[in-house]
């Protein structure tokens, strides 16, 4: 680090009214942050020492700036020429700055007024690589690594109307970007008065990606008369960091001025993965939690205008809101997430184009892959406008033990609008396809008749798969209030949810403690497994794994064990019964639809070579009436119709 030094401060005059000398030393950077923001990677110290007069009551002062181990990160700096001169409002500079393991410098001299109503007369001009030391002022944003840079520039006008001449080439330049290598990097920009006009730019970015630009643009103010568009071109640009990695396309049209941007044309974003990340952001208090109950009644019972738009009809018939709700507590969840103190910056219809082979995971709940486009209009901060559909091809959401799949039947979209914020209108369908019986049969109570049921199902050891669909319509942020939950064959809402939770809530209440773990850890551990695999396969081919207890009598031993020979021990008897006595097994099935009604399955034992494998035909009349036969390598044929009710 860098030792501090005792302040100092001298003042020698025999007239505070005439003139005098000071010296003021040893004053660290930190200090300048007590006035304006100053970047972290500046340390070190300066001063100032010279003369003042009084020149017909007017202050006149002549000073060299001094620094002392002056560094930006770990490059330090010196200054070749320091001279300041003020008077009559006007701060005269001749100030020449270098990093000492360098030759050329940075050279600023000129007029800059202290009041606004007088001119500027300014002059900045480097060569070489003389401004690569001030690349620490980005905080690792950006590290210049080589190349070489021309600047010269002229600033005249004043505040209010400021003009510029001059220009910025650079040759040969290489330089990390947010850690990604840069180079190949060459441009030629000029200032002319109130334009700023890119010639050419251009550079090859990380492994593949380009980047080229060209036009022009005010520079400080919008002008009527330039109409000219700075237009910016990037391609296969790979961005990666903590919370994703993607690819990124641009044709990007860029209007207004340098110091406010207006932003047009389309960004693609493609081939990777986004994370989010869960909110931290503490508990609502009991008022908050109060108000968003009652705005969450209020809108419960509204009929939103997406619930009757026509989705194909994106591109033609625009959708147009009349009802706000920017203040829902999920807006101002998304708003806090915006950078703040970028609201100079303007989009007009910037299409974000998503996809193809792009995921969007929340770990390790969620992951979808979208397609799909949203425009942003307005200010970047907490008023931009979004406006688009985005289709959910394909994806899984993870419940307690159960994996479910996006329906890619169905529409699956996500739709946003002005007047909802940030907050998307959901409709999407989900399904899986859960077990039904994992527990012994011997401990099922006679009153439970959809147990009973299930365990005289036709299957390995009286198991099947029942269908559950999930369809989410309205807001994402209220979608827990407006969901519908529904199975093939139709089953109670309390019932699936104890088959989603893994039955566990049955199997504790019929006393199967033993079976509850078995349940739990084969689908906590086999489902996301097979949710992956799933993706691979078509929406018509289904795979479960899944425990269930096997009856010995379907091993397939043909041993009578019907009639019982008098005098036969007692013992003998008992181990016998023990030998039929079901057993716990896993079960494979791999399922096709075969149309929207029939489905076939093929049930297995991976660990018992004495089951033979099940064949079961399904044809589903209506969600409460079904048929459904099995057939095993036996010959053994099953039928059973199947009438479902609910009371």
């Amino acid at each position: 680090g860098v030792d501090i030094k005792p302040f100092k401060a001298e003042f020698f005059s025999q007239s505070l009214k005439s003139k005098g000398e000071f010296a003021l030393l040893n004053l660290p950077f930190s200090m300048l942050s007590l006035f304006f923001s100053t970047p972290s990677s500046l340390s070190g110290m300066f001063g100032i020492t010279g003369r003042y007069r009084f020149n017909k009551n007017s202050p006149e002062l002549t000073a060299e700036l001094v620094l002392e181990d002056a560094k930006i990160l770990d490059k330090e700096f010196v200054m070749e020429k320091s001279d300041i001169f003020i008077a009559n409002s006007v701060l005269k500079t001749d100030i020449s700055i270098r990093e000492v393991s360098t030759t050329e410098a940075v050279d600023i001299y000129g007029d800059i007024p202290l009041s606004g109503e007088i001119p500027f007369d300014l002059r900045i001009e480097s060569h070489g690589n003389a401004l690569g030391f001030l690349d620490g002022l980005s905080n690792d944003f950006l590290a210049w690594k080589g190349g070489s840079i021309d600047l010269k520039l002229l600033i005249r006008g004043t505040l209010d109307q400021t003009l510029s001449n001059g220009f910025l080439v650079i040759n040969d330049g290489r330089l990390l970007l947010n850690n990604v290598l840069v180079k190949d990097l060459e441009s030629k920009i000029f200032f002319d008065f109130n334009r700023f006009e890119v010639q050419t730019l251009q550079a090859k970015v990380g492994r593949k990606g380009k980047i080229k630009a060209q036009g022009a643009l005010s520079l400080f103010r919008p002008s009527q008369e330039n109409e000219e568009k700075l237009r910016v071109e990037m391609k296969s640009i790979e961005l990666k960091e903590q919370n994703y990695e993607v690819n990124l396309s641009s044709k990007l049209e860029i209007d207004r001025s340098v110091l406010n941007p207006l932003i047009g044309g389309q960004v693609s974003i493609s081939d990777g993965t986004i994370s989010t990340k869960r909110s931290n952001s503490g508990r609502r208090s009991s008022a908050s939690s109060q108000k968003y109950t009652s705005r969450s009644s209020r809108f419960s019972s509204e009929t939103f205008p997406e619930q009757s738009w026509d989705y194909q009809s994106v591109q033609a018939k625009p959708l147009l809101l009349f009802l706000q709700d920017k203040e829902s507590p999920a807006s101002k969840i998304l708003n806090s997430g915006i950078p703040k103190g970028f609201s100079y910056i303007g989009f007009n219809s910037l299409n974000l184009i998503f996809g193809p082979d792009l995921n969007i995971v929340s770990q390790p709940i969620a992951s979808f892959t979208p397609s799909g486009k949203i425009t942003l209009d307005g200010t970047f901060d907490e008023s931009l406008d979004l406006t688009g559909l985005m289709r959910l091809e394909k994806g899984r959401v993870n419940l307690f033990t159960t994996t479910f799949n996006l329906d890619r039947k169905y529409k699956n979209t996500a739709t946003f609008t002005p007047s909802m914020g940030l907050v998307p209108f959901l409709d999407i369908k989900l399904t899986t396809r859960v077990p039904d019986v994992v527990q012994d049969t011997s401990q099922l109570s006679s009153s439970n008749e959809y147990i009973l049921n299930s365990s005289t199902s036709v299957g390995i050891g009286g198991s099947r798969v029942v269908k559950i669909d999930l369809i989410a319509t309205g807001l994402a942020d209220r979608v827990s209030e407006t969901y519908e939950l529904s199975s093939t064959p139709s089953l109670p809402k309390s019932y699936l949810f104890n088959l989603i939770g893994g039955n566990s809530l049955t199997m504790l209440m019929t006393g199967g403690q033993r079976e509850v773990l078995v349940g739990l850890l084969g689908r906590s551990l086999v489902s996301p497994a097979l949710g992956r695999l799933s993706d691979a396969f078509s929406d018509r081919i289904q795979l479960a794994f899944y425990p269930a207890f096997v009856s010995n009598k379907f091993t397939g031993d043909d041993t009578d064990n019907s009639d019982v020979v008098e005098g036969t021990d007692f013992s003998d008897l008992e181990d016998t019964q023990d030998d039929l006595s079901p057993q716990q097994s896993w079960i494979a099935e791999v399922g096709m639809d075969l149309s929207d009604k029939i489905n076939l399955s093929i049930q297995t034992t991976p660990n018992r070579n004495d089951i033979p494998p099940h064949g079961t035909l399904t044809y589903q009349f209506l969600p409460t009436v079904g048929v459904l036969g099995s057939l095993d390598n036996d010959g053994n044929w099953q039928s059973q119709l199947q009438l479902f009710l609910k009371y």
